[in-house]
């Protein structure tokens, strides 16, 4: 495999939240980094993060984006849409730019494409989201590539976006709470992540797998506001916990709020477990999983 030859990997996504740190972590590992983004004034970040090259494309646009892969050894594919906006859908950003990312990679005999997914999906959902990132994997797996794809917990990174909607509601007289709380998220670091995207690049044992990545513990939803709390200094939060149907009548005016990360979707998400056991893949790829106050202390610095 190429990581020991110096060959190219492509990181789709380079500046978002798991591409940006999948970027650092390639950082003096041998591999030539070539950093996708949809916007050129992003090209002298990716740069000073440490691209090699940085190439403009549209992962939902196939004619836009192909090009990026000529030459490439290896792919991560880390793009992903939390929440429709606009034009931007879950068909169009999640199932379609995979469908992209995959058959240009067969175009151009691309040799490993690794791809972040989700925890908890699987066939039949309901929940857009989750359903688009399952039919993600349903095209990933129906290809001759040589693939890995690591199912995610809540990612925490000072992008993450959940970081700054904890922030906001702990800061709240009275902190809503969507339903009872009591679900468990098993939230893991950005940085944990990556490691693991990087190592499943040459991998024997990851190839063709569908692997699945937590951070170390489970903490209820309630339990996760506490720590925020605590980590910025403030009283453990009053809660008013609101059934899960009344938040859904006023997500109408909630998702026109500029700036907003709600919606039906997200808010389904959140009220899931989202947990498993990840002590084999941090093994497998040498990973010792950051703890989530650890991990809240560095998105939050």
């Amino acid at each position: 495999m190429p990581g020991s030859s110096h060959g190219t990997v492509l990181v789709t996504g380079a500046t978002g939240l798991v591409g940006s740190a999948v970027v650092a972590q390639l950082a003096g590992t041998g591999w030539r980094v070539r950093g996708m983004t949809h916007s050129e004034f992003k090209t002298e970040a990716l740069q000073d993060a440490g691209c090699h090259e940085v190439v403009i494309g549209d992962v939902s646009d196939y004619s836009s984006m192909e090009p990026a892969f000529h030459g490439v050894d290896a792919v991560v594919h880390s793009v992903g849409l939390l929440m429709e906006k606009g034009g931007l859908t879950y068909d169009k950003v999640n199932t379609g730019g995979t469908r992209n990312a995959v058959s240009a990679s067969i175009a151009n005999r691309v040799s490993k494409f690794v791809m972040m997914s989700a925890v908890g999906i699987g066939p039949g959902d309901k929940n857009p989201y989750a359903s688009s990132k399952w039919d993600c994997e349903q095209v990933v797996e129906a290809s001759d590539l040589d693939y890995t794809v690591l199912r995610c917990s809540y990612v925490i990174g000072k992008q993450a976006a959940i970081v700054g909607l904890l922030k906001q509601m702990i800061s709240l007289p009275v902190t809503p709470v969507v339903g009872t709380g009591q679900q468990l998220l098993q939230m893991v670091s950005d940085v944990d992540v990556a490691k693991c995207l990087v190592g499943a690049l040459d991998n024997a044992e990851a190839s063709r797998q569908i692997l699945e990545l937590c951070g170390p513990t489970p903490y209820t939803y309630d339990e996760i506001l506490d720590l925020v709390a605590s980590i910025q200094g403030r009283r453990r939060p009053r809660k008013a916990h609101v059934p899960a149907g009344l938040v859904r009548l006023g997500l109408p005016i909630a998702e026109k709020v500029p700036g907003s990360v709600v919606s039906g979707p997200t808010i389904d998400m959140l009220l899931r477990n989202s947990v498993c056991d990840p002590r084999n893949v941090a093994k497998m790829f040498g990973v010792e999983l950051t703890p989530l106050e650890d991990a809240l202390r560095g998105a939050y610095g």
